[in-house]
């Protein structure tokens, strides 16, 4: 894929939605707060694209997560220590990042 701008979008996804991937792309910006709302997503794949800012304390809303991959991004500052309360997630994919 092609895919540029920001993912302010995806909150009109739905709360449904169990998986998104956008791989290797070109998106920038921050993890809208929408992103958070998605109380059945249970894989999610960021890695290799251009995605900025700190990761959100809110990602353990996402309870159901299996697979998170952020990998290759420009985040930054320190991995939050809810990440560690998400009992479901098998797979924890951080590197290439600015994280502490």
């Amino acid at each position: 894929n092609w895919l540029t701008g920001d993912l302010q979008a995806v909150g009109k996804l739905g709360e449904q939605l169990e998986m998104l991937d956008v791989n290797s792309n070109s998106l920038t910006g921050k993890l809208p707060n929408s992103l958070f709302d998605m109380s059945n997503l249970s894989y999610l794949r960021l890695s290799d694209n251009h995605l900025t800012g700190v990761i959100s304390p809110d990602i353990g809303r996402l309870t159901g997560l299996h697979t998170l991959s952020l990998g290759k991004n420009e985040f930054q500052g320190t991995m939050p220590s809810e990440i560690g309360e998400l009992a479901q997630l098998t797979a924890l994919r951080l590197y290439g990042n600015f994280l502490e």
